[in-house]
């Protein structure tokens, strides 16, 4: 049957529950640097070069994609008559 809930029972599983979440948020946060860290500094030109490259190209990828995004969503093709 169930048991009447206590004060402290309570208090130990809010303690459990905040232990979880702040290893959760350690390992999100850990996975967020990962994920965002800057590249590693090379010597190499042909390296350089094809790192900004790319960079560029996620920029242009990400701009074009957002104006497709609004143009569908404000229908900026609309031919009037």
């Amino acid at each position: 049957m169930n048991e009447p809930y206590t004060l402290e029972s309570i208090q130990a599983h809010t303690d459990a529950l905040r232990a979880e979440l702040a290893k959760r948020r350690q390992g999100l946060r850990a996975h967020y640097h990962e994920i965002f860290a800057p590249p590693a500094p090379t010597n190499n030109k042909v390296q350089n070069l094809i790192r900004h490259a790319s960079t560029a190209y996620a920029v242009f990828d990400g701009f074009w994609t957002g104006y497709k995004m609004l143009r569908v969503l404000f229908g900026g093709r609309r031919k009037r008559r």
